[in-house]
C-alpha cells in the first residue's frame, strides 16, 4: 500500500465516522443486509483502522523511464512493471509523483489529472534540475534494471 492509499483510506475512515453521526431517519434498518446501520459503519471503521495499521507501504519500482525535459523542470515519463504509467515533475524545488494511468484488464486507463502517489520540496525554491536517482530517493521510489 503506497502513502497515496493510506491517505485514501484515512478519508474513507474519517468520512465514515462522521457518517456515524449525521444518518438520516429516512434510511430504513430493512435496506441494509445487516438490518443496522450503525453497526455496518462500525464494522467498516474498524476494517478500514486494521488496514491502517497493519499495512505497510511497499515502493513502487520504476522499470523504464524516459526523460521529457532536462531542466526547469525535470520531467519524466516512468513504468512499473504492471505497465501502469506515471508522471515524474521537479521545479522550484518541489518534486511530484503522479500516476498518469492504471493497468487494468490490459489496457491502460487513462487519469484526466493524474494521482498523486508521493511529493517533496528541498531547501532551494529555485532549483529546477535533479538527477533521476535523487528523485527517486526523495520521492520514496525505487528504481529498478539498468535505471
Amino acid at each position: 500500500m503506497d502513502e497515496m492509499d493510506v491517505r485514501r483510506l484515512q478519508s474513507a475512515l474519517d468520512f465514515v465516522e462522521s457518517a456515524r453521526g449525521n444518518l438520516e431517519p429516512a434510511y430504513r434498518k430493512e435496506d441494509f443486509p445487516t438490518g443496522d446501520v450503525d453497526g455496518a459503519l462500525l464494522a467498516a471503521a474498524g476494517l478500514i483502522r486494521s488496514i491502517l495499521e497493519t499495512e505497510e507501504s511497499e515502493p513502487i519500482t520504476i522499470v523504464r523511464a524516459e526523460q521529457t525535459c532536462f531542466g526547469c523542470p525535470s520531467q519524466w515519463d516512468a513504468w512499473d512493471a504492471d505497465g501502469n504509467q506515471y508522471y515524474l515533475r521537479y521545479r522550484w524545488g518541489c518534486g511530484t509523483f503522479m500516476l498518469k494511468a492504471r493497468m487494468t484488464g490490459g489496457e491502460l486507463a487513462w487519469m484526466v489529472y493524474g494521482e498523486e502517489v508521493s511529493s517533496f520540496e528541498t531547501d532551494d525554491h529555485m532549483d529546477g534540475v535533479i538527477s533521476l536517482a535523487d528523485f527517486a530517493e526523495k520521492a520514496g521510489i525505487r528504481l529498478g534494471g539498468a535505471l
